[in-house]
């Protein structure tokens, strides 16, 4: 039998003191920081969403974001995109004067005054601790005399955007092998970091190749091409057309089949999820709508990451890809894809459920009836609580304690 010994009543009150004291302390603690808090709380407009709220003025000692944002477009500037950081400067260079560099995949590119740089790392630096694609300008596309002070967001979409030179207007996106360009009249320009070889001449069609990388240049129909055997060739278009595109290339010979979808221009991309209770999956569904330039060619060319790849509805239905960071992409041939997923749930801590026992402090033991099921690679337990209650549904999983 255990024994009980009491304290002497000093001790008692002397702990009893040092109890009130402490929760005095706690609590002043609590007014002195209401104190500082509610006047700034009062200056502010409490706006409430839902059971929440938010306010609209800037907490003490906070950096306020840029006030001129670089867009033209309506709507809220998006900050989860890869194109966010030109929201904040007016070209293509950060305050303190290095470039920002953009990394739709599988081209890499960057905004600058004179258009827009891009080109393609065709693979990824690993060293065994940390891997990345870096940066590879292998050309320029602009139009005639480009010299810009401002680039605008000009359109912005779920996963494209448009950048906006004034005379010219580029559309890109991720998984994009293609750039779309409109002008206002004036003739696009593709200057190269180097001199590139003419690997393929089709009149309105040139193939090219520079720093390793393959590259399709499509001049509408009744355009041509000047400046080959120079770095720096010039789309003469054809009266009454102001659109051009460039593709990077897997290979030099997937230059005709990449010219098919050349035309084809995106004017919106979309993304809907749909989750079923039932089998617990999300589908995921992706699609782009085109509108074709010239001829009548509406499909698309899009590169998949290995997460979306992996959960297609279908197959990937060609043999390009590209290297990324994120393991190979795949180029898939049409407009629109769908991916399932299954969801399992999410767990963030134990249900409290009848069976646990409160009774001993720090310690929380749940009371079951252990039914083993063995495999050659695991071992499985159930557990039955005293209330009766069992969890076997195949979205979420119990973990036992202990």
């Amino acid at each position: 039998m255990s024994t009980i010994h009491a304290l002497p009543e000093s001790a008692c009150a002397e702990s009893a003191l040092a109890g009130l004291l402490n929760v005095f302390k706690r609590r002043m603690r609590h007014l002195i920081l209401l104190a500082f808090i509610a006047p700034a709380l009062s200056l502010a407009q409490i706006i409430p969403v839902g059971a929440g709220s938010y306010t609209t003025s800037l907490p003490a000692g906070a950096t306020a974001p840029p006030s001129t944002v670089y867009k033209t477009s309506s709507g809220a500037a998006l900050t989860h995109k890869f194109w966010t950081s030109k929201y904040w400067n007016p070209l293509g260079t950060a305050a303190h004067g290095g470039p920002v560099y953009m990394f739709p995949q599988p081209l890499s590119m960057q905004t600058t005054a004179s258009g827009l740089k891009l080109g393609y790392f065709s693979g990824v630096n690993n060293n065994g601790t940390w891997f990345n694609q870096p940066f590879q300008g292998d050309l320029t596309l602009g139009v005639v005399g480009l010299n810009a002070t401002t680039i605008n967001v000009s359109a912005a979409y779920d996963w494209a955007v448009d950048f906006n030179w004034g005379p010219m207007t580029a559309r890109v996106g991720r998984g994009f092998p293609f750039v779309y360009v409109l002008t206002n009249g004036q003739n696009p320009t593709i200057t190269f970091s180097g001199q590139p070889t003419v690997f393929a001449n089709n009149g309105n069609v040139l193939g090219v190749s520079i720093a390793g990388n393959s590259y399709g240049l499509f001049c509408p129909a009744g355009g041509g091409w000047n400046g080959i055997g120079s770095a720096t060739l010039t789309c003469v278009l054809p009266s009454g057309r102001n659109y051009f595109s460039l593709a990077l290339l897997p290979s030099a010979s997937a230059l005709s089949d990449y010219a098919q979808y050349a035309f084809s221009f995106p004017t919106d991309t979309r993304v809907s999820w749909r989750y079923t209770p039932e089998t617990s999956s999300v589908i995921t569904t992706f699609t782009i709508a085109t509108r074709a330039m010239e001829g009548s060619q509406t499909g698309f060319l899009t590169a998949l990451y290995p997460h979306q790849y992996a959960t297609l509805n279908g197959s990937i239905n060609t043999t390009y890809g590209y290297a990324s960071p994120r393991g190979p992409l795949k180029v898939l041939r049409g407009a629109s894809f769908s991916t399932t997923d299954i969801y399992h749930g999410v767990l963030p801590f134990l249900p409290p459920l009848q069976c646990f026992d409160k009774r001993e402090p720090g310690v929380r033991r749940l009371r079951h009836h252990r039914h083993h099921r063995s495999s050659a690679s695991r071992q499985r337990a159930e557990f039955r609580c005293t209330s009766g209650y069992r969890r076997k549904d195949h979205r979420a999983t119990y973990v036992r304690l202990g």
